[in-house]
């Protein structure tokens, strides 16, 4: 076996679009094959690629569809609480506002992976990073974090 059909988990990880816990989680109950060295993993480059073939989308996409289902579960096991101050409330409003933003893009996010319409995640990725910046203006600052907050606009 050549070294160059082996592969860290950290790139295993990446082909997989997994995290590198997951690729040496997934050597120890033998679904990926590798060699172990001492503390360290190397992955079969072969056993990666079928893993990935396995996979009913590509690997990014992938990311993208259970990542929008995580969200979609925060948000609706996410029950609002009463604002017991100003901030709070703010607090909750933000929140609010986020929900509005991100739910109805994670429901365009899993019919596209349904319908391997992968090209349109481009436009929704854009979408998704827009609302994450307007959502870290729209919350709520400390006194300490408003001063910084306005030293950092002065230096603009």
């Amino acid at each position: 076996m050549a070294l160059l059909d082996l592969l860290t988990p950290k790139e295993a990880a990446e082909m997989l679009a997994v995290s590198e816990e997951r690729v040496v989680k997934l050597l120890r109950h033998h679904k990926l094959e590798g060699i172990k060295q001492g503390r360290s993993w190397l992955v079969k480059r072969e056993s990666v690629e079928a893993r990935a073939a396995l996979q009913p989308h590509p690997p990014g996409v992938m990311a993208a569809y259970h990542l929008a289902n995580r969200v979609l579960a925060f948000f609706r096991g996410n029950a609002p609480l009463p604002p017991e101050s100003e901030r709070q409330f703010l607090e909750q409003q933000a929140h609010e506002w986020l929900r509005s933003q991100l739910e109805p893009l994670c429901l365009e996010i899993l019919s596209i992976v349904q319908q391997a319409r992968y090209s349109q995640l481009n436009a929704i990725s854009e979408k998704w990073n827009l609302a994450l910046s307007e959502y870290e203006f729209m919350r709520p600052m400390s006194n300490d974090q408003r001063l910084e907050f306005d030293q950092l606009m002065d230096g603009f």
